[in-house]
């Protein structure tokens, strides 16, 4: 007969030995944060100097560098846009890029009329809900007392010689415009028959065309705070216009855009809140077969020197981690899912 002492000690070491074999199990069963043990170079995708994000990504950058092995290098590439950042990741020109979350089901899909020749399946996401973006429509309001208007509908209405500045062709700010336009029966072509005039350039030209008087109204992407633009608005009285309501359900349907809101007091003379208008997020991709260890390295610095890169970029405010990994069009990277689970966000 075994005493109670005996009987006690044995249940102990049961115990001891259920919960060894348990950390086993979950120590061989939980993904290992990979390491970055050699030299690595990083081409960044971002877009035109002076924007969004070009401050972010030289601000990631620069943080990337004081993890990253001696010798690394990240090179940020100013020269794309939201689509053709997708196309170079797919065909390896790129390592990592900034894109927006409209675009996901239409590089996934290879939409044409987007820019999509073929499925962008070499592409993989790393965070999304990076920001807040809009592509709304804004006229002077010299142009507004010219020649009154509330509503895009307006000008194919009356035929107005509005000279429009854009994006440049190849990002997700001319796209969506030219689909702004398309839904009230508005093409380029249209305008430039009523004696008006399009213009695609990058942040600080597009700007720069508005504070100067070459045009009289700007849709492309921005986000608040955007520097470049809130600087146009204190040069320029400038009115929003918010999109009807069938209008947005159909963009929103059809091409995944969200509701935006710009608040008042966002910018000089918004007095009250304007929206609809067309609103979408940042998404930081990369390339399919980017290293799980850079990836994961990359995932930890967004994630957890957000203070950080806010300084450079205020509008990062509202990135969450705990969500940055939920899918919008690409399937999640190996390696950033590495870093979700091992925080506890994905289960």
């Amino acid at each position: 007969m075994f005493s109670s002492k005996s009987r006690k000690i044995s249940a102990v070491a049961i115990v001891i030995v259920i919960i060894v074999a348990a950390v086993g199990v979950w120590w061989a069963t939980t993904p290992k944060a990979p390491v970055v043990e050699k030299p690595v170079n990083v081409r960044f995708l971002t877009t035109a100097v002076g924007s969004g994000w070009y401050l972010m990504g030289a601000a990631l950058a620069e943080e990337m560098k004081k993890v990253l092995p001696a010798g690394s290098k990240v090179e940020i590439d100013p020269g794309g846009a939201a689509i053709s950042n997708v196309i170079l990741l797919h065909k390896g020109e790129g390592d990592v890029a900034f894109s927006f979350s409209p675009v996901g089901k239409w590089a996934w899909d290879g939409v044409k009329e987007a820019g999509f020749d073929e499925k962008m399946t070499n592409v993989r996401l790393l965070a999304t809900g990076l920001d807040t973006y809009w592509v709304p429509f804004a006229v002077t309001k010299e142009f507004d007392k010219k020649y009154p208007i509330k509503y895009v509908s307006d000008i194919k209405e009356k035929k107005y010689p509005i000279r429009l500045t854009t994006w440049t062709k190849g990002g997700l700010g001319e796209y969506g415009c030219r689909l702004l336009l398309r839904e009230h029966g508005i093409t380029y072509a249209d305008i430039e028959s009523w004696g008006g005039k399009v213009f695609y350039l990058p942040a600080e030209p597009a700007a720069d065309t508005i504070k100067t008087g070459k045009a009289d109204a700007i849709s492309l992407s921005w986000t608040p705070k955007h520097p470049t633009y809130t600087d146009m608005m204190i040069t320029v009285d400038m009115k929003f216009l918010p999109l009807e309501e069938e209008v947005f359900k159909k963009l929103s349907d059809q091409h995944g855009f969200t509701r935006g809101v710009i608040r008042a007091g966002e910018f000089k003379g918004v007095d009250k809140d304007v929206t609809p208008v067309l609103g979408m997020t940042t998404n930081l991709l990369v390339k399919k077969d980017l290293p799980d260890a850079v990836v994961y390295a990359f995932t930890k610095v967004l994630c957890e020197k957000k203070d950080a890169l806010i300084v450079a970029y205020k509008p990062m405010e509202v990135f969450k981690p705990e969500t940055a990994w939920k899918e919008v069009g690409y399937p999640l990277h190996p390696g950033a899912e590495i870093y979700y689970k091992e925080k506890g966000y994905v289960k």
